[in-house]
């Protein structure tokens, strides 16, 4: 639970949520998402990222806590005052 809300997430977004928590305010590469989440990151086109980003956008949408900032021509970044255990 996210500030009262149930938020339930496939596992490859559960580990592009972590990827972006453990860079907080940093931005990530769609190259580095891969390498770093992706069991096969071979097997894993770029715009696949965005499919899950969006994926995530939508679980979170309305909670002003927690936000995915697009950096246009770069990657990705948590903004972010949420604190959730990583375990």
């Amino acid at each position: 639970m996210v500030s009262g809300k149930r938020i339930a997430l496939a596992p490859i977004e559960m580990r592009i949520l972590r990827f972006l928590f453990e860079k907080q305010g940093q931005i990530s590469t769609r190259e580095q998402l891969i390498e770093g989440v992706w069991p096969d990151p071979h097997a894993v086109e770029s715009r696949t990222v965005d499919v899950h980003i969006g994926r995530l956008r939508r679980a979170f949408a309305g909670l002003r806590n927690l936000r995915i900032r697009t950096a246009y021509g770069a990657g990705y970044a948590l903004d972010t005052t949420i604190v959730l255990p990583m375990s």
